[in-house]
């Protein structure tokens, strides 16, 4: 698979260029036949970002940006793997979109999607993972979410001291090792993850959402708030008093339930 996200890159980084592009002569490029390349522009890279006109491929930056087109990429990348991995990378790419509606610039990671797609597999499957982190080799990495934080993308782990997060955009060489882990939580509580905007970030900073509360704080100014609570009850008050400045990142009960609870809202005042 890795031939595969190298070529899925260089064509990805073409197409942001403005090139217009042949699916007969990026498969002489390639070395690789018509199909692939068919498969690359029609399935992997489709989406409204990408135009098609006769043989020719191409992006309209008047009207979309690479960063949409970044976020159609993984969509795509995510249906065809399937399965755990597509249910949980539609959550982060949820958050995603509402980032970029909301004009935060999104990172690029064209080039990680081999990192990606490993880091998930060890999220879902529940094991270690081997990486390079600034060109330090890393051993048994407890991975337990992706998240996407003011634009900029992380890897939440687990470690003896807590949770650490690391910047996507520096880890490379992940591989899937062979060994399980548990993930450590507190009894009868459970996990709740929050990213708040800078907007609203110095007043949410001093609220007590719950048992071991940890707040990382970008360079932006936004948050991500983990903490453990018995009931939502609380969390469902205060985030439905912040929105559209707080977003639940998980679990995903809650973040249906405050869904539920905004949809009655609008419904009541006709605006759906």
């Amino acid at each position: 698979m890795g031939e595969v996200y190298q070529r899925l890159s260089k064509i990805f980084n073409r197409l942001c260029k403005g090139e217009e592009l042949k699916i007969g002569e990026l498969a002489k490029e390639y070395n690789v036949s018509t199909k692939t390349i068919q498969r690359d522009l029609k399935e992997r890279l489709a989406g409204k970002s990408l135009i098609r006109e006769g043989n020719r491929f191409f992006l309209n930056l008047a009207k979309t940006s690479p960063k949409a087109f970044v976020l159609e990429v993984l969509q795509n990348m995510a249906k065809e793997i399937g399965g755990e991995f597509e249910r949980e990378a539609y959550k982060i790419l949820g958050t995603c979109n509402t980032q970029e509606r909301l004009g935060y610039p999104m990172q690029n990671l064209s080039s990680k999607f081999a990192e990606i797609t490993s880091i998930q597999k060890a999220i879902t499957q529940r094991k270690v993972l081997q990486m390079r982190y600034y060109s330090q080799k890393l051993q048994e990495i407890k991975p337990l979410k992706l998240v996407c934080c003011g634009g900029m993308w992380y890897l939440c782990i687990q470690e003896e001291r807590g949770r650490e997060y690391l910047l996507l955009s520096e880890i490379e060489g992940c591989k899937v090792g062979r060994k399980n882990f548990v993930i450590h939580q507190a009894s009868h509580q459970i996990q709740v993850s929050l990213f708040v905007y800078p907007e609203v970030a110095q007043e949410i900073k001093s609220f007590d959402w719950g048992v071991e509360q940890k707040i990382i704080e970008d360079s932006d100014g936004s948050l991500i708030i983990d903490f453990y609570c018995e009931n939502f009850i609380k969390v469902e008050r205060e985030v439905l008093k912040w929105i559209p400045y707080v977003v639940i990142l998980e679990p995903q009960r809650l973040k249906d339930n405050v869904e539920k609870k905004i949809a009655s809202y609008a419904k009541i005042c006709g605006i759906i």
